[in-house]
């Protein structure tokens, strides 16, 4: 006859935690988490990343998202995306460009531009247009920090 022994199996003991639970690092993979909304207004998201590296950047003092020339909504109203002011004094008006948006109106685009800046000079500031693409300049965070380091330092 054949004698059967029993075995214990020993328990299994889980791993020991950190005290908070476990961190990992940010992948470069996950999903951007946007709002689509800069100050209050809808924005595209290559706007929201724009003012989101705005506001990281410590050269920026303020800026201001869609400064209208005119009463909005009425004929003849500008909007200017971007009017960024620098910790230094200076002043840069940004337009972010799309496929739907700015990009390949030529001459509309120039009209636009001079408009805008004749609207500034009246509140004695003159910068030039700058147009960012939204493809090139700002398609994830971190390229459109490098642009607007690129812009104001």
């Amino acid at each position: 006859m054949a004698v059967r022994m029993k075995f214990k199996r020993p328990r299994r003991q889980l791993p020991v935690m950190p005290r908070g639970g476990l961190r990992r690092s940010p992948s470069e993979h996950e999903p951007e988490v946007l709002s689509g909304l800069v100050k209050g207004w809808k924005a595209s998201k290559g706007e929201e990343r724009a003012a989101i590296a705005l506001s990281r950047n410590s050269n920026v003092a303020d800026f201001v998202f869609r400064m209208t020339i005119g009463e909005r909504n009425m004929p003849g109203f500008k909007e200017l995306d971007f009017l960024i002011t620098s910790k230094v004094g200076m002043y840069y008006a940004v337009e972010v460009d799309s496929a739907f948006t700015h990009r390949d109106k030529g001459t509309s685009d120039i009209l636009h531009d001079t408009l805008m800046l004749q609207a500034l000079k009246h509140l004695n500031i003159y910068p030039q247009v700058i147009h960012w693409d939204i493809d090139k300049d700002l398609p994830d965070i971190k390229t459109a920090a490098q642009t607007v380091k690129q812009l104001v330092g």
